[in-house]
């Protein structure tokens, strides 16, 4: 069929990226589009102009990747991400699948977890977007905000998510 995408799974590696700085880049802290085990941890993503992380897939434009699975994004920092918004750039960590249309008979993205985090939320930016995950733990993160009114509810957007976790999540207040 001319709308099928296919990606060969044997060709795939799994993925450690630990104890990087990535900082001033214009896109994007990191792209990871990887069906094996990933580990994003212990790195320091510093004033990327987009998102932080961005677990992505294409069968759309590009046609690079799959699914992303048993992903882990741990003991990251992450300051002053996401300060410009452009494509798939919706949250600090962004799990988007990039599809046209993303049929909802199952899930996209699964098994990812992202805890022990520190981020920096600038003022109008999401500090996680999903869309299309089943089994998403966001857990024992720090975060700070200057609008100090909003929530952790405010900062997160699920769109076609289950089996969601979201504890022990602690805001620190900056003031001004």
């Amino acid at each position: 069929n001319i709308k099928d995408c296919i990606e060969n799974i044997e060709w795939t590696p799994s993925l450690v990226y630990r104890n990087n700085t990535v900082r001033n880049n214009r896109a994007r802290g990191m792209l990871l589009g990887n069906p094996r085990k990933a580990v994003v941890e212990n790195n320091l993503f510093d004033h990327c102009s987009g998102t932080g992380v961005l677990l992505s897939s294409d069968c759309h434009s590009w046609f690079m990747s799959g699914p992303c699975k048993n992903v882990t994004v741990r003991g990251n920092r992450f300051i002053d991400c996401l300060t410009n918004k452009y494509q798939l750039c919706d949250g600090i960590v962004s799990i988007f699948p990039e599809m046209s249309e993303i049929p909802q008979k199952g899930y996209y993205h699964s098994n990812i977890v992202i805890e022990h985090n520190y981020f920096t939320v600038p003022e109008g930016a999401l500090l996680l977007y999903a869309k299309s995950v089943k089994g998403l733990t966001f857990a024992h993160n720090t975060y700070e905000t200057f609008n100090n009114s909003k929530t952790l509810g405010d900062l997160i957007q699920l769109e076609k998510c289950s089996d969601i976790k979201i504890f022990d999540n602690v805001k620190l207040a900056v003031s001004s």
